[in-house]
C-alpha cells in the first residue's frame, strides 16, 4: 500500500449529528462567483447547465505534515482524502449518470494541485480559501489548528439550483457510492419534460376535441351514446396524466426536497 496516498480511516471515530446547520440549503442558488481550480481556470458553479456533484471537505493531508491537534476526536473531520479517492473511484459512474464533480475547500489552489497529482484525481478541485462562496451560503464551519475550516457536505446541483444536500457525512470513505446511488435513482423516473408533454398532449385533444363537438362534428354525430364516449376517453386520459404528474412531484420532493429544473 502507498502511504504517500492511502489514509486508513481509523475505528471509532466519533460520528457527526445532524445540527440542522444545511436545512436551509435545498433549492437554494449557488452565488455568481468564479472560484480558483486546479486546472488554473476559474469555474462558476452557477452557470453550469449539467448536474455538478460538489462535495465540501475540511483539508486533505499531505505526508510529513501533521494534522491539527485532536483532529480524530471531531466529528466529522478524518477522511477527507479517502473520500476523494472514492469519489475518484466512482468518477466514471457519476458522469455516466450525467453529473460531474468538484471538490472544495478552504485550501489554495496550490496545496490542492499536489493532492490532485498524488491521489491521482480525475476531476477539479476549488479553492475557497477567502469562503465567499461558503458565507454565500451559510455552509457550515468549525475552528480547529486556530484554522477555519468547512465541515463536510455534499451537494447536487443542477442548472445553478442545490436540488439535494448530503449533511451530515459518514462514513466518509462510502459517500461516494450514496452519491451514485442517488444519481441513478433520479435517472429512473421519467423526466418533467416526459410529463409535461403528456399532458399537453392530453390537454391539446380535449381542447379540440370539444372544438369539434361543438361545431359541426357535433350536428354530424348523430348518436349521442358516441359523443358520450369520446368525452368519457378524454377525460380518462386527461385523469390519468394528472395522477402520473402529482406522482413524480411527490416522489422526487421525498428525495430531493425539490423538483429539478429539467424543463
Amino acid at each position: 500500500m502507498d502511504p504517500t496516498t492511502f489514509f486508513p480511516l481509523p475505528t471509532n471515530l466519533p460520528v457527526p449529528q445532524d445540527d440542522g446547520a444545511c436545512r436551509h440549503l435545498p433549492g437554494a442558488r449557488l452565488p455568481d462567483l468564479a472560484l480558483p481550480s486546479t486546472s488554473g481556470e476559474p469555474i462558476n458553479l452557477s452557470e453550469r447547465a449539467d448536474v455538478s456533484v460538489v462535495y465540501v471537505y475540511p483539508l486533505t493531508g499531505r505526508p510529513g505534515i501533521d494534522l491539527p491537534p485532536g483532529w480524530d476526536e471531531i466529528p466529522g473531520a478524518r477522511g477527507c482524502t479517502p473520500e476523494s479517492c472514492a469519489f475518484r473511484d466512482h468518477h466514471a459512474e457519476i458522469r455516466s449518470c450525467g453529473a460531474e464533480v468538484f471538490g472544495l475547500s478552504w485550501q489554495s489552489s496550490d496545496y490542492q494541485r499536489e493532492a490532485q497529482t498524488r491521489l491521482h484525481l480525475t476531476f477539479e478541485l476549488l479553492s475557497d480559501e477567502e469562503f465567499r462562496f461558503a458565507d454565500a451560503l451559510s455552509l457550515p464551519t468549525f475552528t480547529a489548528g486556530g484554522m477555519r475550516l468547512l465541515k463536510r457536505v455534499t451537494l447536487i446541483c443542477r442548472q445553478g439550483t442545490i436540488e439535494h444536500v448530503f449533511y451530515p457525512i459518514f462514513p466518509p470513505d462510502g459517500h461516494a457510492a450514496e452519491v451514485v446511488a442517488y444519481l441513478q435513482g433520479k435517472r429512473s423516473w421519467p423526466m418533467p419534460k416526459v410529463i409535461a408533454l403528456v399532458l399537453a398532449i392530453a390537454a391539446g385533444i380535449s381542447v379540440a376535441t370539444q372544438q369539434m363537438l361543438n361545431a359541426n362534428l357535433r350536428r354530424a354525430l348523430d348518436s349521442a351514446a358516441w359523443s358520450g364516449f369520446v368525452s368519457y376517453f378524454i377525460g380518462t386520459v386527461c385523469s390519468l396524466a394528472d395522477v402520473a404528474g402529482a406522482a413524480f412531484v411527490s416522489r422526487t420532493t421525498r428525495a430531493g426536497g425539490v423538483l429539478p429544473t429539467y424543463l
